[in-house]
């Protein structure tokens, strides 16, 4: 729990960056943002208002250079640094990253990268593991992609107005990277 008065930066050297430096050494990570509406989630993920809104790479460059940017443009930034620093273990690697946005609105799944797409449906395999079925991936090149996703998602979640804030997400949404080497 971080006081209102934290930075972003705080939040995310202190909660974020080394679950991303774990994802590079090849372990699952999850970063949990969760409270009451109004609490400051959505700053915490994406930073400024109206930072997830549109405006081209221009605006999404902008955006991941505030120093109010929150954990997604802060996490696809290390994320292509460090591959393109690339360390001993990196060196002769190959890297594929996908990015996937769902909201849960309702009790039903939805993609928010392809809002037409109809309801979902979270499966079980032996070895794939709990999945999204039929979720949409989409292969990013560079942190400006992730950026640009991430906005492209977060305009389709459904809003409506509360006592607290006027544009409330409803949904509960889960923003994945998926990275392979």
């Amino acid at each position: 729990v971080f006081a209102p008065s934290s930075t972003q930066d705080t939040v995310y050297s202190r909660a974020v960056e080394s679950q991303v430096a774990a994802c590079l050494q090849g372990f699952n990570s999850t970063v949990f943002c969760y409270g009451p509406s109004g609490s400051g989630k959505s700053f915490t993920c994406y930073g400024p208002a109206g930072a997830a809104g549109t405006g081209g790479i221009a605006a999404a460059a902008h955006w991941a250079a505030s120093p109010e940017a929150g954990i997604i443009p802060r996490s696809a930034q290390q994320l292509f640094d460090a591959i393109e620093q690339g360390g001993a273990d990196m060196q002769h690697g190959r890297f594929l990253l996908r990015v996937s946005f769902v909201q849960l609105y309702r009790e039903s799944l939805s993609d928010l990268l392809a809002p037409e797409c109809g309801a979902l449906s979270v499966r079980e395999d032996p070895h794939k593991g709990v999945f999204v079925e039929g979720v949409t991936e989409v292969a990013v090149r560079t942190p400006q992609d992730v950026w640009a996703l991430a906005a492209r998602g977060q305009r389709a979640r459904t809003t409506a107005a509360t006592r607290i804030n006027d544009v409330s997400s409803r949904s509960h949404a889960l923003f994945t990277v998926v990275l392979e080497q």
